[in-house]
């Protein structure tokens, strides 16, 4: 069975050593076409990289680090999960919201030649890559038909992904205000309710 094997490749490559004339410039011609179909009829494709280093204020789960302080509420923190910064970076980039105003934003179903939405967001959201890398930092990079549009479009996630951690950030330390201010009036309301315990206890003890 070897022996065959053997005497079909020495066939093979006789054969190919005669026709190296035909052969040779065939398979030239043969990677000129295939080169000039990619060249022409599929858009070439451009990437952008921004790279964001999170600020402490960015981090997200503080609320929860706070209430730890609180003796009488560290039993309901175990089952709070802590969620990292990555995490809510992605959420808010691959998010519809989000991705549905990148689509508008830059008529991406008219690039892509595409008239649904469910599919130009699969199609978009393999061309976006959002991630942390080795070092801490959060990598996002965009794949676009042009090198303008591609940088356009992640500056415009970065942009985005900025207004979205300021209104975050906003909004937590309102929440955290609120909280004080209710654990404050919570303790005012115990501290009146023990003096009048204690006057009507020294009434009647008096």
């Amino acid at each position: 069975m070897s022996e065959n094997k053997n005497l079909d490749f020495f066939e093979l490559l006789i054969l190919i050593v005669k026709r190296k004339k035909i052969l040779i410039p065939a398979f030239i011609l043969s990677l000129m076409i295939s080169y000039a179909g990619i060249y022409f009829f599929v858009p070439a494709q451009y990437a952008s990289q921004a790279i964001i280093m999170p600020n402490e204020t960015d981090k997200v789960g503080q609320l929860p680090t706070m209430l730890k302080n609180m003796a009488n509420l560290t039993s309901s923190l175990s089952s709070i999960k802590k969620t990292t910064t990555a995490d809510y970076y992605k959420t808010v980039i691959y998010s519809r919201p989000m991705m549905d105003k990148l689509i508008d934003t830059f008529q991406l179903m008219k690039d892509y030649n595409i008239d649904s939405k469910e599919k130009m967001l699969k199609a978009i959201k393999k061309n976006i890559r959002a991630e942390e890398n080795d070092q801490g930092a959060f990598e996002i990079e965009v794949t676009a038909h042009g090198s303008l549009k591609a940088a356009d479009m992640t500056n415009f996630l970065v942009d985005e992904l900025n207004s979205r951690i300021i209104e975050f950030n906003s909004k937590k330390s309102k929440d955290n205000r609120l909280f004080v201010e209710n654990r404050y009036n919570e303790v005012v309301k115990s501290v009146l309710l023990i003096q009048d315990s204690l006057k009507n206890f020294q009434k009647r003890t008096g």
